[in-house]
């Protein structure tokens, strides 16, 4: 089993991120299908395209939070 972060924002900064732990990275495309379709379903008609997705091993995250928007 690997644990990952899946972030999805898009270009108005709403975003939102996600631990997942899968089998094997096979099921990554998966996941990040369920944590896009999430995001796009809170958010609705006030989605900002375009869309950003992040995949990042759990153990790295703190070390690439930098890349995550900051808060408002």
């Amino acid at each position: 089993m690997k644990s990952y972060v899946v972030c999805v924002s898009d270009a108005a900064h709403a975003d939102c991120q996600t631990p997942v732990t899968v089998e094997d990275e096979t099921s990554l495309g998966r996941v990040a299908q369920i944590a896009l379709d999430e995001f796009i379903a809170t958010c609705g008609s006030d989605v900002a395209f375009p869309l950003f997705v992040d995949i990042h091993p759990v153990e790295q995250f703190a070390s690439v939070r930098w890349m995550q928007p900051r808060p408002s």
